[in-house]
């Protein structure tokens, strides 16, 4: 199983199209949870969650506001799966990411893997 970490502050639109990316990239079958971490903002719109069941397993960890590094190590703890990937919630996956990533794992199971980003606001450093 591969657990996604969503850490999220009061990006309700970013976190939407995060999960909607995740959801796009998933392949059927692939045994995967997605755990968002709201940092201590809004809770995510209930909406937002509901519109993925049956497309993703996500659960929200609600927790006060320790910044993204604690959000990411509570959503870690919590995880379930044998790999646990980091997304920030501005970020949506390419396709393929997921597929990529477990082809990698497989076959470094003991290694730290990461991958490209490409900044799709080049005028946002």
């Amino acid at each position: 199983m591969i657990s996604i970490v969503v850490p999220t502050f009061d990006r309700p639109a970013a976190l939407s199209r995060c999960l909607d990316g995740i959801a796009a990239t998933a392949g059927a079958g692939m045994d995967l949870e997605v755990v968002v971490v709201n940092d201590g903002g809004e809770p995510p719109s209930r909406a937002v969650i509901e519109r993925l069941r049956g497309r993703l397993d996500v659960r929200v960890i609600e927790r006060r506001r320790a910044g993204p590094a604690a959000a990411c190590n509570a959503g870690a703890e919590s995880a379930r799966g044998t790999v646990v990937a980091f997304l920030d919630d501005d970020c949506v996956p390419q396709q393929g990411w997921l597929a990529a990533l477990a082809v990698r794992c497989a076959a470094e199971p003991d290694a730290a893997i990461g991958g490209r980003t490409v900044n799709a606001l080049p005028e946002n450093p």
